[in-house]
């Protein structure tokens, strides 16, 4: 066959017209939403993104209690003025971007 995008195909395939494809897709797609309600789901996106805090934040406590120098590795910077405080974690922010790319790496093997 000739240039045809797969999905002209595939209509072809089964005895209809693209156009006539097309339609019965928007036609499912209207008839399987559900109604959405923006605040619902803002405050289940909120309580996701607190139980998410939570986590990091546990995990931040516990690495301190077991003694990893996060956030005093060698090439964190501190610069420490009269009256002002910079504080910029470099090294700890690729150990903890390594250490998350292979979770979700690992995870993403996982689940195929």
């Amino acid at each position: 066959m000739g240039a045809r995008p797969a999905n002209a195909m595939l209509a072809l395939k089964h005895g209809k017209s693209l156009a006539e494809s097309v339609a019965d897709v928007k036609y499912f797609v209207l008839q399987s939403k559900t109604k959405i309600d923006p605040v619902t789901d803002l405050g289940k996106l909120l309580i996701l993104l607190g139980g998410m805090l939570l986590l990091a934040g546990l995990g931040m406590v516990l690495a301190g209690r077991a003694g990893l120098p996060l956030g005093r590795l060698p090439g964190d910077f501190v610069y420490r003025g009269k009256n002002t405080t910079f504080y910029f974690p470099l090294a700890t922010s690729i150990v903890v971007s390594v250490v998350l790319s292979v979770l979700m790496y690992v995870v993403g093997r996982i689940r195929r």
